[in-house]
């Protein structure tokens, strides 16, 4: 399949990852047949690429305007600009420094449609509870070895399965 948009890439790199990760079972071949695969594919990598190097500059975009905030920020919080300015210019300066820096997807969030708001508010609620039952996972194995004990070799299947919950639970 050649991809030609970045949903399209996303497709095709999913696929490939579920059929890679049913025939292999150690992350280290999982990652190596799905590079395999992805450095094959031209155009992904063309996609890949673009999509990377937008994230990157938007990135220090938002550094960049991040610092700005920060600055006007402190200068509403100083003794002096809390004499000079009312309630209502500092309250106006700080909205506008959110509208006109918060990402919100690609986008600040002054710039998008509620729905795009809406959207990113979803993801990031799910990656936030994706990464609660990480914590507790990681958390959890943490504390049943010596920090240089290899997790593989010290952690039984049925002490994953109490972590995880899944005792006596048959897959799928």
């Amino acid at each position: 399949m050649i991809t030609t948009t970045n949903k399209e890439a996303e497709k095709q790199t999913i696929e490939w990852a579920k059929e890679i990760v049913a025939h292999h079972t150690k992350l280290e071949d999982q990652k190596n047949q799905l590079c395999k695969l992805v450095f094959g594919n031209k155009q992904l990598i063309k996609e890949i690429t673009k999509q990377a190097v937008t994230d990157y500059c938007l990135n220090y975009i938002y550094k960049a305007r991040h610092a700005v905030v920060t600055k006007t920020h402190e200068a509403c919080k100083s003794k002096y600009a809390q004499i000079k300015m009312n309630n209502g210019i500092r309250s106006q300066a700080i909205t506008q420094s959110i509208l006109n820096t918060y990402p919100c997807g690609d986008k600040v969030i002054g710039d998008c449609t509620f729905a795009e708001v809406k959207a990113q508010m979803e993801l990031h609620k799910a990656n936030a509870i994706g990464n609660q039952i990480k914590a507790h996972i990681l958390g959890a194995i943490a504390k049943l070895g010596k920090p240089t004990e290899i997790v593989r070799k010290k952690v039984s299947e049925k002490q994953i399965q109490k972590i995880i919950g899944t005792k006596g639970k048959k897959a799928g």
